[in-house]
């Protein structure tokens, strides 16, 4: 998955005037990819600890919960990824 557009996106909102080299999003590609997939996993070992078949907004909130260590890269993944939630099932109304 290519990330380079989001990553983009929001180092524009950061720091409108600062760029990336190529090899720096390389890394930051991997090293999101590999976050996805950690939580993924999580979420999908959770959801069959539950004995259920989807994995749910609560399981991948649970699965950041347990990842991340304490601090504002938690409180902030759990915010935004439930602002994206709120706003994708909305659309769906």
């Amino acid at each position: 998955m290519e990330l380079e557009i989001f990553i983009h996106k929001i180092l524009r909102q950061i720091c409108p005037n600062l760029g990336i080299s190529k090899d720096a999003m390389f890394l930051m590609n991997v090293y999101i990819e590999s976050i996805m997939k950690h939580i993924a996993n999580e979420a999908g070992r959770l959801s069959r600890y539950n004995k259920k078949n989807k994995i749910t907004e609560k399981e991948i909130e649970q699965a950041v919960l347990l990842l991340f260590p304490p601090g504002l890269l938690r409180d902030h993944s759990i915010s935004e990824g439930t602002k994206a939630c709120t706003r994708y099932n909305s659309s769906l109304i």
